[in-house]
């Protein structure tokens, strides 16, 4: 027979036995656990077992994720899920979950789609921190779809990764561009050639002439928005301009495509509406794809930039002789020392 405490009935709720015991509280809820051998759940008053997946729905899943990727910070969404849904509140760490499983999932499910685009591309490059020292996010803009063809992360602000961000896009674009503005960094013309030699390159000659790169401009100030809310990328393996990514082109309106998405006017047809979708898809990741985690006290960059970083942020300080702050990366523990050979 069933085991009443308070006005709860409380059977295990996997295996169906009435054999519970009461194991304290949590979060305000009076738990118990099934005492069969061959399940020992965990469960709560209300007859929920343990992990509450009845209480955490795709759709709140879903809208957590898109609020992140629109300005808030992981504390203040922990907050608003528990006031707007009226259930306990989640732990930073399974928010944080949520938005780093469910985030791969997309890039797997998006990989491979092609967006119909124009035959003008802007591109420019995003200054960042990553790790302590200075990074950049190469942008690719189809100016006609408004559609982010291609957005990485690196450590170089040299030709090799200009030619990587111009190679990405043309996987995703069904054609290549006839012309490319860029603004006149080094790195650009020796990409040009590699990728798309004879076309048309163009070099911007401010943000107040007409030829400019001001769109794409738009764009970085957009990933410069939210990032001001994250606590810093640490690592080139981080999910989240991919993440932020997709919700530009795919769940983001756009003004000047009269509150369309870039994915729709690209011609993109997918299954997946809002980020609620990939919650309720099953998608299976491969390994190789999931973001790598990086152990606790190794450096999350490779340990050469650091000492550049290290090396360079020294010399500012000589030369300004202690007058303001000079931003320096922490040191590299011993163990993780390169030898000066290697260095070389």
């Amino acid at each position: 027979m069933a085991k009443f405490w308070k006005e709860y009935e409380v059977n295990c709720p996997k295996c169906h036995s009435d054999k519970v015991i009461k194991a304290g509280k949590r979060n305000g809820y009076q738990r118990f656990q099934c005492t069969n051998p061959d399940c020992r759940t965990w469960i709560r008053a209300d007859g929920q077992a343990k992990g509450r997946k009845n209480v955490y729905t795709a759709e709140l899943i879903g809208a957590t994720i898109r609020d992140y990727y629109s300005g808030m910070s992981i504390k203040q969404l922990a907050e608003s899920i528990a006031d707007r849904y009226d259930v306990p509140e989640p732990s930073k760490a399974t928010i944080y979950r949520w938005i780093s499983t469910y985030t791969d999932k997309a890039i797997h499910a998006l990989k491979d789609v092609k967006a119909e685009t124009g035959d003008h591309f802007v591109v420019d490059e995003l200054f960042v921190r990553v790790g302590g020292v200075q990074g950049y996010v190469w942008i690719v803009l189809d100016k006609k779809t408004r559609y982010i063809l291609s957005a990485i992360l690196t450590l170089d602000r040299d030709g090799k990764s200009a030619t990587q961000a111009l190679l990405n896009a043309l996987k995703v674009a069904k054609r290549p561009p006839t012309k490319v503005t860029t603004d006149k960094a080094k790195a650009y013309p020796v990409a040009m050639e590699k990728v798309l030699p004879g076309v048309k390159h163009i070099k911007s000659k401010g943000i107040s002439h007409w030829v400019n790169t001001n769109m794409v401009e738009r764009v970085n100030r957009t990933y410069r928005v939210r990032q001001r809310n994250l606590i810093g990328m640490d690592s080139l393996s981080s999910t989240w301009v991919d993440g932020f990514t997709i919700y530009y082109n795919h769940f983001r309106d756009h003004h000047s495509l009269k509150g369309k998405r870039p994915a729709q006017v690209a011609g993109i047809e997918v299954p997946y509406k809002e980020w609620a979708d990939f919650v309720r898809a099953n998608i299976e990741v491969p390994a190789s794809e999931r973001k790598k985690v990086v152990p606790r006290g190794t450096p999350k960059v490779p340990v050469e930039y650091i000492e550049r970083a290290r090396a360079e942020a020294e010399k500012k300080r000589k030369k300004r002789k202690g007058k303001g702050r000079v931003r320096s990366p922490k040191p590299v523990p011993e163990e993780h020392k390169v030898p000066d050979r290697q260095m070389q």
